[in-house]
């Protein structure tokens, strides 16, 4: 009888290891394998933008690296069943994300080509307008697309 308990107390010291020994790429989520997210904040709107092409890694603490690289169809591709939002040229504009990249630029789109390039969301056009945000972080690249209308 003396010995349940020690074999109890022996077999739950020995799942405690176990489960210490395991490896950590075991609990990677897919969640951490992708950009941050972005929010947008048009006026007093909020949107969610499209996530494209993505590029992402994360460093395993071990030497190693996980890593995702993910294609996708062109930004007016991706928008082009999503409502736009009315916007004037003088609305609030503010990019909110998850985290804070490097650096990032915004494309606006054209007949699938990119028509031009800046650091800030150009609400000069008139018309329904798509924008590609191009985001660089560390771990990786993101880009994101949404369509406004700008009247």
């Amino acid at each position: 009888m003396r010995f349940k308990p020690l074999y109890f107390a022996l077999t739950f010291i020995c799942l405690i290891l176990l489960m210490g020994c395991s490896d950590k790429n075991d609990t990677i989520e897919t969640a951490t394998l992708k950009p941050p997210d972005l929010t947008i904040h048009v006026g007093d709107e909020t949107i969610k933008p499209v996530l494209g092409t993505y590029s992402w890694s994360i460093d395993n603490e071990d030497g190693t690296e996980t890593g995702v690289d993910s294609d996708s169809d062109i930004a007016p591709e991706l928008i082009k069943n999503i409502d736009s939002i009315h916007v004037t040229e003088d609305t609030n504009i503010e990019l909110e994300f998850e985290k804070q990249p490097d650096n990032y630029t915004v494309n606006i789109w054209e007949d699938n080509d990119i028509a031009s390039t800046s650091n800030d969301v150009d609400l000069s056009g008139h018309g329904e307008v798509i924008y590609e945000i191009v985001a660089h972080w560390q771990q990786g690249t993101g880009h994101y697309a949404f369509v406004l209308y700008i009247e």
